[in-house]
């Protein structure tokens, strides 16, 4: 009991120190708690309109999407995953993923059994966007806004495509008459 007692009192001094001590845990925990960033999802609401060419496996469509920034921060531009050139060559992600995990059917594939977009245009506002592609993925582009969208805006981009249907290798393709769209 004694040697708890010097310990604690070596630990702390004095009331004043453990006090002091104890303030300044609050404070920076506090801080701490304060400097995290605040969690959120941006919204998206969407009409896709799409007709199918089985014949050549394309799929053509338009789409209208409504963007909301949730974000704390003003966006000056965005960034758009399109996840159908994930199949348009053995270099992509998924290409590599393929490869790394020991599957070589989409590697070696033949240029008619990948797919992608042919087709991809933007527009907001009725003016036509650029797409460009991020820092050497094929399956993701950025648009730079033409003004700034802030919290709690939303801007309508309208979008017009057509995308070949690559041959079944994941979650996006097609066997013979049976087509799996994805994503």
């Amino acid at each position: 009991k004694k040697n708890n007692r010097i310990h604690f009192s070596i630990f702390w001094k004095n009331k004043y120190t453990m006090k002091a001590t104890f303030l300044f845990l609050l404070l920076f925990g506090s801080l701490l708690v304060s400097a995290q960033k605040v969690d959120f999802q941006q919204k998206v609401d969407y009409t896709i309109e799409v007709t199918l060419d089985d014949q050549l496996h394309l799929l053509n469509g338009s789409e209208r999407l409504i963007y909301t920034n949730n974000s704390p921060d003003t966006l000056h531009e965005i960034f758009w995953h399109l996840w159908p050139n994930a199949y348009s060559d053995k270099n992509t992600a998924f290409g590599q993923q393929q490869l790394r995990n020991g599957n070589t059917n989409f590697y070696f594939a033949e240029e008619e059994n990948r797919g992608g977009f042919k087709k991809l245009n933007c527009k907001l506002d009725g003016q036509a966007l650029v797409l460009d592609q991020w820092e050497g993925h094929k399956d993701v582009a950025t648009t730079s806004l033409p003004r700034p969208l802030a919290p709690g805006a939303s801007m309508e981009f309208e979008f017009e495509f057509s995308i070949k249907i690559p041959k079944s290798f994941s979650r996006m393709g097609r066997t013979d008459s049976s087509y799996q769209l994805t994503q």
